[in-house]
């Protein structure tokens, strides 16, 4: 297999295109941020302004998700700033009344003052 890594179901690589040979691995629950944007203007009923990032985790993997804990200014925010991983709930719903569940990010050392990340 190639080490190709996927964040949901397959039964095929598009890498290496092995077939219904993938198997399940563990991610870490930390990383560091790759990219990021403040998003002022989304879908009605989705508060504004939010950081969306993406994470290279430790280990492999990248994922999208939200920076929370962090005030979505600029200077609050810094590539490769060191991230955990956090699930919660999205407030919304579906229409069967199951809660969505997505990918946050809060800073790894919330004590960090912003004079420390240069």
């Amino acid at each position: 297999m190639c080490g190709e890594i996927y964040l949901e179901s397959r039964s095929a690589c598009s890498h290496c295109l092995a077939r219904n040979r993938l198997s399940g691995v563990r991610l870490s629950n930390s990383g560091k941020i790759y990219n990021w944007t403040i998003v002022y203007r989304n879908f009605p009923g989705v508060a504004v302004p939010f950081v969306s990032v993406i994470v290279d985790l430790d280990g492999g993997g990248t994922v999208k998700g939200n920076l929370i804990g962090v005030e979505p200014v600029p200077a609050s925010i810094r590539f490769d700033m060191p991230v955990k991983t956090l699930f919660q709930s999205i407030e919304k719903t579906d229409s069967a009344g199951n809660v969505y569940i997505g990918y946050c990010f809060a800073p790894a050392d919330p004590t960090q003052s912003k004079d420390d990340r240069k």
